[in-house]
Order: C-alpha cells, then structure tokens, then sequence
C-alpha cells in the first residue's frame, strides 16, 4: 500500500481530527460554492418541470378553444381577370366517372419483348422511348418527332 491508500484508510477509521483555522476557512468556502450550486441547481430543476407544465396546460388550453367557422363569399369572377370563372365543386356523384380512365393490364406471367412493349405503348398514346442505363430500364417519349433529311 502506498503512503496516500494508508493516509486514507487510517482517516476512515479514525475520528475526524481537528482542521486547523486555514482547513477549517477552505472547508467552510468549499461548503459555500456547494451549497450554492445545489440551490441553483434545485431552481433550475424546478424551472425546468414549471415551464413544461406551463406548456403542457397551454397546449391542452389551445387545443380546447373552438376555432370559428368563417364563411367566405366567392365571386363569380376574379377581379382583373373577366374571362374567368370559379365554380365550387362539391358533391358531384359524376365527377368520378367523368376522370376515371380505364386500363387493362396484361395478366401477371406474362413476358413481351421490347418491340411488344413499345407497341403497346404506342397503342395507348404512351411515352414509347426506352432507355437502357447502368442496368436500369426507363421508359420515356419518342425522341425523334421527325423523319431525318435524307
């Protein structure tokens, strides 16, 4: 064991001995800054859980305030703009029917090729182009419109 482990397990065996005036003066300013740094610390924990109880019952409050129904009258037309006309659509049983666009897919298990897929494309007014990159297959429009001069 060294000097100091003994030093220390003999003052833990011991009674507490007699500081002398300059101990007992570095002692009592330690004891200070401590119990100084433990009330602050207390108020700032008690801050902390004020503040989120605060915020808490605030947010239950704004959440609980019933928020007003504004009715807003729409013109028929727009100011500046004499040829426009805004129509509110509500409930319109046909809406659907009017956007739906039917597609028939082709049964799973079912392999074409490229020129298959480009025609099929085309059948359905589709991008036609296909693009082979890094492994990857992407499907975009004609990039030619025209025939090239001959």
């Amino acid at each position: 064991m060294s000097s100091y482990e003994e030093m220390f397990a003999k003052s833990l065996r011991d009674e507490p001995m007699a500081l002398s005036s300059a101990g007992q003066a570095r002692r009592d300013a330690m004891r200070a800054i401590l119990s100084a740094k433990v009330v602050s610390r207390r108020r700032q924990r008690r801050a902390i859980r004020a503040s989120g109880v605060l915020g808490l019952a605030a947010a239950v409050i704004w959440m609980l305030i019933p928020t007003a129904a504004v009715e807003v009258e729409r013109p028929e037309t727009a100011a500046g703009y004499q040829n426009l006309a805004i129509h509110m659509v509500q409930d319109d049983p046909g809406l659907l029917a009017r956007l739906r666009v039917e597609a028939t897919a082709l049964p799973s298990g079912i392999r074409i090729n490229d020129a298959q897929l480009i025609d099929l494309l085309e059948a359905a007014q589709q991008p036609s182009g296909i693009l082979r990159s890094g492994g990857r297959i992407i499907l975009t429009e004609a990039l030619v419109t025209e025939e090239p001069p001959d």
